[in-house]
């Protein structure tokens, strides 16, 4: 144990009680940061008040989940039938975005009381770096008299609105494409409500029949087959989304901001809608609108499980036989010389 804590130990605890001892480590759960930070600097402290940051905040998805398993046991629902228990992944979604803003205020409270130099290494904050696209009309700044570059925000406006709107009709494009998936996955084959009949669509759905080429039930060929539709529509999701960054960065260039950091954060924007809308949308609508967990564990499994075999296949297997292909060419191509000039 370091000298400086194990004084501020002792002098917390006296020797001669072993009691009071056991009882201060049992509460001493946090870190003690102040004593990190004099001891090991602003870095590591930083992790550790992360760490105290993070135990505390997970009091409130552990407090809702206790209630919801309590409610569970209470009413004689299970994980499979409880129409409520979606709402608990909800609430897990909006309190991890309350905790990264809670963070960055602590952080920044943290980095101001320990004056730190270079916090925007720490916090990814940078200086306002103007963007070399940026293009307007010059004209005399109120300020400073100089001339500068004014872009009217009337016609930033406008790009707005087509951006709203282009990204407005590659979402119904994906929301279809989606339809078209829970169609031949069999999802839609007996619409509970007058809004599911509009969605369905019965010449996809017939394939996913006992007997037809989906059937989720098949046994031959291991079941393969009715991995059909969630390899198109992982495949689906993969193009759409690699083609809206090209969209979006479109977009983006046509909103001319100044700013760089105004920039990325409308082209963040933009993606993170388009990718979260067209990558859970299918699993929200299995989730909220039928409310069948049987059917949203189905696919999460099946969607989560495809996409990584892919990912693992792009990132890693075709890469490595791409370069043992083009090592065996050279080494080819190597041979073919020294025979001929040797």
């Amino acid at each position: 144990m370091p000298k400086l804590f194990h004084d501020e130990y002792r002098r917390a605890v006296p020797p001669d009680d072993a009691s009071k001892r056991i009882l201060v480590s049992l509460r001493n759960v946090l870190t003690p940061v102040a004593s990190v930070h004099r001891y090991f600097g602003s870095e590591v402290a930083l992790y550790f008040a992360w760490m105290n940051h993070f135990t505390l905040w997970l009091l409130a998805p552990a407090g809702v989940g206790v209630a919801a398993y309590c409610r569970m046991n209470f009413f004689g629902y299970t994980v499979d039938d409880d129409p409520y228990l979606p709402f608990h992944s909800l609430f897990v979604v909006f309190w991890s975005a309350c905790f990264l803003r809670s963070w960055d205020q602590r952080c920044s409270e943290l980095s101001w009381h320990w004056n730190v130099h270079g916090i925007e290494l720490l916090t990814g904050l940078r200086p306002e770096e103007y963007r070399p696209g940026y293009h307007g009309e010059l004209r005399q700044s109120r300020a400073t008299g100089q001339p500068e570059r004014y872009y009217p925000y009337p016609n930033r406006i406008l790009a707005y609105i087509v951006s709203v709107v282009v990204t407005s009709m590659m979402l119904v494009v994906a929301f279809c494409v989606m339809i078209c998936s829970l169609n031949l996955q069999g999802y839609m084959d007996a619409p509970a409500t007058s809004f599911e009949k509009f969605f369905y669509i019965p010449r996809l759905a017939r394939l996913a029949h006992p007997g037809a080429i989906f059937d989720p039930n098949q046994t031959e060929y291991f079941g393969i087959m009715s991995m059909g539709p969630v390899v198109l529509h992982v495949t689906a999701i993969m193009h759409m989304n690699k083609f809206y960054r090209s969209v979006a960065q479109w977009l983006t260039e046509l909103e001319n901001h100044e700013l760089v950091a105004a920039h990325q954060s409308s082209l963040i924007a933009k993606r993170f809608v388009f990718e979260a809308f067209d990558c859970y949308i299918a699993l929200f609508y299995v989730g909220f609108v039928q409310q069948d967990i049987r059917k949203l564990r189905n696919e999460l499994i099946c969607l989560y499980g495809v996409d990584s075999i892919r990912r693992v296949f792009v990132e890693s297997v075709l890469p490595l036989v791409l370069d043992r292909i083009s090592r065996y060419r050279l080494s080819r191509r190597a041979a073919e010389l020294k025979r001929l000039y040797f």
